[in-house]
């Protein structure tokens, strides 16, 4: 499994493209699409679906554009804690509710790699003065996220992907 980071035009949020051994890629949240339907186009890959970590518009901003490219793509977001989706043979993707930096915060994890959009932010610490924000939520989070985190690499909403 390869991870691209995208760093997109609107407050420099990422998009990280999940590359599987068999031709199939994942998006969590979704910017800027024009450079990733290329890649996809090129290397002639199958975007099987998106997984939304919240709903600021920063993180969703691409999707109604990545629906006219691909009108039956999946898109997932809402999801139940614990919840297992299976992504290719024998891979599965996590899902942990992590509220605080919103109400609807998730984060995924796929083997050692640990998806947090804005609930953890390693290089910009707690973000939580937005209206659906909630300081102490958001701190438990992160303590949560830190503990599921352990020997994983982090791939953050903004900044830097922090490896293992």
């Amino acid at each position: 499994m390869e991870v691209i980071r995208i760093v997109n035009s609107v407050f420099r949020s990422n998009t990280f493209l999940i590359e599987d051994e068999s031709g199939m890629c994942f998006l969590v949240d979704c910017g800027d699409i024009g450079s990733i339907v290329r890649y996809l186009q090129c290397k002639e890959f199958t975007l099987g679906a998106v997984f939304i970590t919240h709903a600021h518009y920063d993180h969703i901003y691409g999707l109604n554009e990545l629906f006219e490219v691909y009108p039956q793509l999946i898109v997932y977001t809402s999801l139940q804690e614990k919840q297992l989706i299976e992504i290719s043979k024998n891979k599965h993707l996590e899902v942990y509710e992590t509220p605080g930096h919103d109400w609807s915060s998730l984060c995924y994890k796929i083997g050692n790699n640990v998806f947090t959009g804005d609930s953890y932010l390693p290089q910009y610490g707690v973000v939580a003065n937005l209206p659906k924000s909630d300081k102490n939520e958001a701190l438990k989070s992160i303590e949560r996220i830190k503990n599921i985190s352990i020997g994983c690499n982090i791939f953050p909403g903004h900044g830097d992907i922090v490896q293992i």
